[in-house]
């Protein structure tokens, strides 16, 4: 259908371009290229948006926009999962994921029985490469079994019906590293059926703290390191202070060794040091350096 052929009037709302055409409502979503229409009918665009071809319609208007993740819900084939067809999904599982797809902070929706994932742009770094697009869909003990230990308590507080929540909660992902030191913040409520008592699922919206958290930690440790008064302390004793302030942050400073130079910088004895249980080996009690080359006279 050429532009000929059908007036459009464009106006842009919040997010997408949307037009009038004599089948109805049209609307394109700037970041995923999809379109969608407010009647039975969709419409595809190519890159330059200069044309556009009728089609049956695919995705449901409450599907509409999302990103990334919007066109991966509406491409997958949600049918060979237990959940089934989108369209035989009830109106609150819908509804949350409306507002999952559209919402500019992290949210995930565990849905059904096997609290299965589905997730928006923003959440996509609490997964990661190795997770993210695979966990679309997926059980929650699947997506997240390393840390679900720490999280089915508070699901079966949402399945008893009651919201949750906890703050700056130390975590270990496997993302970035097998074990990465993760700190998150989030709350779980129950997606509630039209009944008021059936729970279909949890929304759960989160926050990643780690900078946060991990900044503020190692800021106290260098507080209290200038914090030890300097006064009639040999430099032996400040060595040993040294350590017992970094021997409380063994996340950040899982050990460290402390030498002190003789007058003459020649050798090296180990004065402090944090969990060296057994290290001799690794790291003597005293070193040696090698006389320092005498200059050669005939050059």
């Amino acid at each position: 259908m050429s532009g000929s052929e059908e007036r459009a009037t464009w106006f842009r709302g919040a997010g997408n371009f949307r037009f009038w055409t004599q089948r109805g409502l049209v609307a394109l979503d700037e970041r995923s290229g999809e379109s969608y229409s407010a009647r039975n009918c969709t419409f595809h665009f190519d890159s330059r948006v200069t044309s556009m071809i009728g089609g049956d319609c695919t995705s449901p208007a409450w599907l509409a926009g999302g990103g990334e993740m919007g066109g991966r819900m509406r491409a997958k084939d949600w049918s060979a999962s237990p959940l089934g067809h989108p369209e035989t999904w009830s109106q609150s599982v819908k509804t949350a994921i409306s507002i999952c797809l559209n919402s500019r902070v992290p949210i995930a929706l565990w849905l059904g029985p096997e609290l299965r994932l589905v997730y928006n742009d923003t959440y996509i770094p609490f997964l990661g490469e190795t997770k993210h697009p695979a966990m679309l869909g997926a059980p929650g003990r699947e997506a997240w079994g390393e840390i679900w230990a720490a999280i089915e308590p508070m699901h079966n507080e949402v399945a008893a019906g009651r919201a949750t929540s906890v703050e700056d909660v130390q975590l270990f992902f496997a993302r970035r590293l097998p074990r990465e030191e993760v700190y998150v913040s989030w709350g779980y409520s129950p997606i509630l059926a039209a009944d008021g008592v059936t729970i279909e699922g949890t929304f759960d919206a989160c926050t990643e703290t780690t900078a946060k958290v991990v900044g503020k930690r190692r800021l106290a440790t260098l507080r209290d390191l200038g914090t030890r008064s300097p006064e009639q302390r040999s430099a032996e004793v400040a060595c040993r202070d040294a350590a017992e302030v970094l021997r409380a942050n063994p996340m950040d400073i899982p050990f460290a060794v402390i030498y002190l130079l003789d007058e003459e910088g020649m050798s090296a004895r180990r004065v402090a040091g944090t969990r060296l249980d057994d290290c001799s080996t690794v790291f003597p009690e005293s070193h040696s350096s090698p006389a320092a080359p005498r200059a050669d006279p005939g050059r």
